[in-house]
């Protein structure tokens, strides 16, 4: 009879505190005005927060890239915007970027940016200087139009986040020092990484593949971009 009081008072105690914790939002720290700082002052989790859905390494490669290519964080774009942004990280070339801008008013724009090897004099030079090549492509309304229908289409928003290589594990646990992981396809595979981000008047999403097969509606959308830059280089 003792026991069973004693379970019959932790069970109230329970249900009573329960309610009380369930109700009691989580805080969270104000968004960061980032238009005012320099490129310098940025850290990664201006560009990508921590719970974007990338993981360590692919947030720093990323932020490394946009910084050497002089790109901001997205939200910059403002609420007044709908935009795209692929960041192509290339296993064996360099990396390339494209940006599709449609404002609610003015003209919308494609941008890309890549690094390239400086033009040669004479034999073929490896060690050739990098410099950045970039355009900037103001689209027509027509254009624009066309343009943000094929994302309306393949409704962006809701395409899946991930493919199996780029999927956030379901459970990962240390055993003596050994780490165990219920994805390890990604150990395995190596090649260009895609990573796509979306931004809809304040609203932002985030999809990521590792060589995307081809109709992959994330390689579709990103080759449509890249096609559009005029930029793209073999070099």
């Amino acid at each position: 009879m003792p026991k069973q009081l004693t379970l019959k008072a932790a069970a109230f105690l329970l249900m009573a505190f329960v309610p009380f914790t369930s109700c009691t939002a989580p805080t969270s720290s104000p968004s960061k005005d980032t238009v005012k700082l320099s490129l310098e002052e940025l850290d990664v989790s201006d560009y990508f927060a921590g719970d974007s859905g990338l993981d360590p390494a692919t947030r720093a490669d990323s932020v490394t890239t946009l910084k050497h290519l002089r790109e901001r964080p997205f939200k910059e774009v403002g609420p007044k915007v709908s935009a795209y942004r692929l960041i192509w990280l290339r296993s064996l070339r360099r990396p390339f970027f494209v940006t599709a801008y449609f404002p609610d008013e003015g003209a919308s724009f494609i941008t890309a940016k890549q690094f390239c090897a400086k033009p040669s004099i004479g034999e073929p030079d490896p060690n050739r200087p990098v410099e950045v090549r970039e355009v900037r492509i103001q689209l027509s309304e027509e254009k624009a139009a066309d343009l943000k229908r094929v994302f309306e289409e393949e409704n962006f928003f809701g395409i899946d986040p991930y493919d199996q290589y780029t999927r956030p594990p379901i459970f990962e646990f240390d055993v003596y020092d050994r780490h165990f992981s219920s994805r390890t396809a990604s150990n395995t595979e190596d090649g260009a990484l895609w990573v796509f981000e979306g931004w809809n008047h304040g609203k932002s999403r985030i999809l990521q593949r590792l060589n995307p097969d081809y109709d992959d509606p994330v390689r579709q959308l990103a080759t449509l971009l890249m096609n559009e830059s005029k930029l793209l280089s073999r070099k």
